[in-house]
């Protein structure tokens, strides 16, 4: 399934869908559901991460999906000089787009970041070997046993040559990938809560007969590009099913009710870091 098309499908939740839910189910609905809905831009950053993907996961894709076109090249074609700036630059973007419908414009400075990440990757004795027998990008879809929610996951990478126990890879790039800031992260960014459904995405779907193994590879976006491999436990999926089941269930409540709140409308104490307190111990 196309990526764009399986975005497009709001008749089931995600794990991105769960992390606003998770906000509030007003957040879910505005971003997700809502006829009003803003259509935001992915950032730079996202756009780095979605090219690092391709270039690793779907090689082929990769290059022909993307294009290099750097700035001098550019100024030769207009004849002059900061092109980016210039009307003559929107003109030939607009006719370059016209040409190349289907392709996406990489400056130089960032192809060369998508490549020595890639590189990075594939030249890291384990990651190479995780990735030697995937599928990447797999739509997956199934109805939640306990809740039943009906969900979709799109893994990064699968590897099912093992029958009883696949493995799911998720990429992840990151400004720090050692240990215990990429474990911040995670947590800040409900990995856990993305790992736990995509586990019990394959089980429920019937690609997997035993628990799946779950493991993150972690890439610096800046040199020398380092790269980390962290597996994930199962008290941290176990933290992950349990957030899951409560917004699954809020989701379930929510679509039967066509109510969807926002915060908490009783008056309730300010909540401030336990360190705060240090002081007075």
């Amino acid at each position: 399934m196309d990526t764009s098309e399986y975005h497009a499908d709001t008749s089931r939740i995600s794990a991105t869908g769960l992390r606003y839910l998770h906000r509030s189910p007003a957040h879910y609905f505005a971003n997700f559901l809502s006829p009003n809905r803003i259509i935001r831009p992915p950032t730079p950053a996202m756009i780095l991460g979605t090219t690092v993907h391709c270039a690793i996961l779907e090689p082929e894709r990769f290059s022909r999906k993307y294009v290099c076109v750097a700035d001098d090249e550019i100024c030769k074609k207009i004849g002059t000089k900061n092109p980016r700036s210039t009307a003559e630059y929107k003109a030939w973007l607009k006719e370059f787009r016209a040409d190349n419908a289907d392709k996406e414009i990489v400056s130089l400075d960032d192809y060369n970041t998508v490549i020595d990440i890639r590189d990075a990757v594939w030249s890291h004795s384990h990651a190479s070997k995780l990735l030697e027998n995937v599928t990447a990008e797999k739509s997956i879809f199934f109805t939640d046993t306990d809740s039943g929610a009906m969900c979709k996951i799109r893994p990064d990478a699968i590897d099912t040559t093992s029958i009883d126990t696949p493995i799911i890879i998720e990429l992840k790039t990151c400004e720090n990938a050692t240990p215990s800031v990429f474990g911040r992260q995670a947590i800040n960014f409900g990995y856990h809560n993305q790992a736990a459904l995509y586990v019990n995405g394959l089980m429920e779907s019937g690609m997997s007969i035993k628990q799946p193994l779950h493991i993150f590879i972690a890439v610096e976006k800046e040199p020398p590009y380092a790269v980390s491999l962290y597996y994930t436990p199962d008290r941290v999926l176990e933290l992950g099913r349990y957030e899951n089941a409560i917004d699954l269930k809020t989701y379930v409540d929510c679509i039967n009710s066509g109510v969807w709140k926002g915060y908490n409308e009783e008056l309730t104490p300010l909540q401030i870091p336990e360190w705060t307190f240090r002081q007075f111990k």
